[in-house]
């Protein structure tokens, strides 16, 4: 059949249709099934055109021995106009007048292995306090290494996983004709043709019956549950309702890029974790906050860029150690992430991986890398500096390693851990997490004890303090830990502290920053001092 670049609607605003819901392990509903067998759920009188439309009902379906050994159970939804049959044996049946959508329940994924966790030291003995007899300690045993090799047979083998949701949307594509030629081809499948020049030879017209559209696009794997032998019902959720045209060819669209990003550039399956936490923000963020989101991200990355635009020649007022930390710090972070990469997205772990590389980039362009043949080379700011830097982090380790020792015991006795690589990472980020704010201390005792703080432009100081805020306001918008969250507020803590400094040794302004930025009026100083001392030198000698 030769479609025309618009299509007339068959059926009209103001008809009544039914919906017979059928759920069987035929891939294709067939005529034998309208007939013979019962409907799981029907819905009589249906207004098209109702932008209102809402009909709901809770399933429970059974699961065959097929359905728990990897079978596909499909939802065949057979609308019917009034007046209209629904199989051929019917009197009144016309198939331009019955509309079907067939769509599986059950969904293909990749076995993932679960990460058993336990305590790494762990006393025998029951709840109730009463200590573990020799075989049942080994019958417990013998029960999870079964369970674990089980897995691991299982692991990375396509597995059937069941979601209790199925949404059907009557689209509400209007009574003029319809852009077919411009519509994508991901919106071309969901597109009957009504065969009205069977009937009608002389007709140039071409029809469509009501677009009738699955939404998958809000599911997510956490909301999957495995089908296996243990499986006797499956419970199922459907809706139907009215659904725009525009919201139609977003979800589209939305849906067919997010297939597109679960598969990597060469054809691999990178799983849907990632999509996932898109789906996810944007079901339980509020639009507004969802926008606040977006537009600080990149006033973020705008403020950081201009913020550390300009980088320093030197180490004067610089705690080198707080940079080194701050390297380390990143590095812990990310190999935690990537240890329980199984629930974090690959965008975390690419944004993660960037600031390991630019805080490493930080200490290279504050200090020449290369080995200092001798002391001699520095200044003596540059000494003064090392030198309160080590007293500085001489008297925090007499807090701060006593504290991650405590953090570490309390951590080994009370939390669970998949292995002792797992536990130590934990602990760090833990510390990191908790105790962070310290690596920032030696900046502040050097500019006490120096009684200078690096002077900062006017734009760039606005520039830190933006982002401070920023990180505030992201902090609470967007989900993460909360000891996370408690460490964007330990950032403002530090920053309340460096305005106090700045404010009581306003007067120097030839000392670097955190940044690596010092005045430029400061620098005008410097040269013209250094030309002016040049040109009185000869008359000396004169």
């Amino acid at each position: 059949m030769t479609v025309t670049p618009a299509l007339v609607p068959y059926w009209r605003y103001g008809d009544r249709m039914s919906l017979a819901l059928y759920v069987n392990e035929d891939a294709a509903c067939s005529n034998a099934t309208i007939e013979q067998q019962s409907p799981a759920w029907e819905v009589k009188d249906i207004l098209y055109g109702d932008t209102g439309i809402n009909y709901q009902a809770d399933l429970e379906l059974a699961a065959s021995a097929s359905v728990q050994n990897n079978g596909t159970l499909y939802a065949h939804a057979v609308f019917t106009r009034n007046g209209y049959g629904k199989h051929p044996k019917e009197d009144n049946y016309d198939a331009d007048n019955v509309a079907v959508v067939t769509w599986p329940l059950t969904y293909y994924v990749r076995y993932r292995k679960p990460d058993h966790v336990k305590k790494l030291v762990e006393f025998p003995h029951k709840g109730s306090g009463v200590e573990l007899t020799a075989e049942e300690i080994s019958a417990r045993d013998q029960q999870r290494a079964l369970r674990e090799a089980r897995e691991s047979e299982m692991d990375g083998k396509l597995v059937s996983y069941w979601y209790p949701n199925l949404t059907l949307a009557i689209v509400d594509s209007g009574m003029e004709l319809y852009p077919y030629s411009s519509e994508p081809p991901v919106v071309h499948k969901w597109i009957k043709l009504a065969d009205v020049r069977g009937k009608d030879p002389q007709s140039h017209l071409t029809y469509m019956k009501p677009i009738f559209f699955v939404n998958d696009f809000w599911r997510l794997q956490s909301h999957m549950s495995l089908i296996n032998e243990t499986t006797s019902a499956l419970p199922l959720h459907v809706q139907v309702s009215s659904l725009s045209l525009w919201k139609f060819r977003v979800f589209c669209s939305m849906d067919h890029s997010a297939k597109q990003q679960e598969q990597g550039l060469f054809g691999e399956d990178l799983g849907s974790s990632g999509m996932d936490e898109m789906k996810r923000m944007l079901a339980d963020t509020n639009p507004v906050l969802l926008a606040i989101t977006f537009i600080v991200t990149l006033l973020h990355s705008l403020f950081d860029f201009l913020a550390f635009k300009n980088d320093k020649q030197d180490t004067v007022g610089v705690s080198i150690r707080t940079m080194l930390m701050n390297v380390a710090f990143e590095a812990v972070i990310l190999l935690y992430l990537f240890d329980n990469r199984g629930n974090t997205s690959y965008m975390i772990l690419i944004s993660n991986t960037v600031s390991v590389v630019i805080e490493g980039w930080k200490v290279v362009r504050a200090v020449d890398l290369q080995a200092v043949p001798a002391y001699e080379a520095m200044t003596e700011e540059e000494s003064s500096t090392r030198e309160y830097d080590q007293i500085a982090y001489k008297y925090l380790s007499y807090v701060a390693y006593p504290l991650l020792l405590v953090y570490a015991i309390y951590s080994l006795f009370t939390q669970e851990q998949r292995s002792w690589y797992s536990f130590v990472l934990s602990v760090l980020v833990g510390y990191v997490y908790t105790f962070g704010f310290m690596m920032m201390i030696p900046q502040l005792y050097i500019n006490y004890r120096l009684k200078s703080v690096a002077h900062m432009p006017w734009r760039t100081f606005a520039y830190k303090a933006l982002s401070t805020f920023i990180d505030d306001l992201f902090s609470w918008v967007m989900k993460m830990p909360w000891l996370h969250r408690l460490a964007t507020l330990r950032d403002d803590v530090v920053f309340v502290v460096y305005l106090y400094q700045r404010w009581i040794y306003r007067v120097d302004h030839s000392r670097a920053n955190e940044y690596g930025q010092v005045g430029k009026e400061t620098q005008a100083e410097i040269k013209t001092d250094a030309l002016e001392s040049d040109a009185a030198e000869p008359k000396k000698d004169k």
